[in-house]
């Protein structure tokens, strides 16, 4: 019988004082920014519908459509997991990864099948106003460019990547936060795929 080469050894075992849980809470400043951006979309497109629904006579519609999108909006802004964060443990060898906030799991997968933590990388310019006093008005210019992260889980296939934000931070927020995730992991046994002793490849010869 041929077995799979690359079907991963056991995990070491879990440290005594391992922690049953951790929680990963985004400590950037900016993190409300997207939240915050949907609900004020969910206002102007409510809005505009009242403002249309009036016109036609339809007032009492119109303030119904637009309650609604406000209470769409902050039900949304209140769900959002890079405000109230995310909290990962794990029992009996079972990670989970679910947001702060009661929404359902991002990922449950057995300990073994969590296959890597990574580091999402991406490099923006932001923009940045002059406000310096003397200008006779403020005056918008592009910034430097900086590198943003946020941490990715990669579990076995066919479950996809999680990132534990939406939104990007600074790079050396997420670095951080990164290895205390990786250590909590490892303190539990696990360690990154590549780090894994491989079994033997038995072939029929060894038998």
């Amino acid at each position: 019988m041929t077995a799979h080469p690359y079907r991963s050894a056991e995990l070491p075992e879990r440290a005594p004082d391992a922690p049953r849980e951790i929680v990963y809470l985004s400590r950037d400043q900016e993190r409300h920014v997207a939240p915050g951006r949907l609900l004020f979309q969910a206002m102007i497109v409510g809005g505009f519908a009242a403002i249309a629904l009036s016109i036609v006579g339809m007032q009492e519609v119109g303030l119904g459509i637009f309650a609604a999108t406000i209470a769409f909006g902050l039900w949304r802004w209140r769900r959002a997991r890079d405000i109230e964060g995310v909290r990962l443990a794990v029992d009996d060898g079972e990670l989970t990864v679910a947001p702060r906030n009661g929404a359902p799991p991002l990922l449950s997968v057995p300990l073994r099948d969590l296959l890597n933590v990574e580091l999402e990388t991406k490099t923006i310019q932001r923009l940045v106003r002059d406000t310096s006093i003397g200008a006779p008005y403020a005056r918008t210019t592009v910034g430097p460019a900086a590198d943003v992260t946020r941490i990715v889980l990669v579990p076995r296939a066919p479950d996809a990547p999680v990132a534990l934000t939406d939104a990007f931070v600074p790079h050396a927020e997420a670095s951080e936060e990164f290895a205390r995730i990786r250590r909590f992991l490892r303190a539990h046994g696990w360690l990154p795929v590549d780090e894994r002793p491989k079994k033997k490849k038995v072939t029929r010869s060894d038998t």
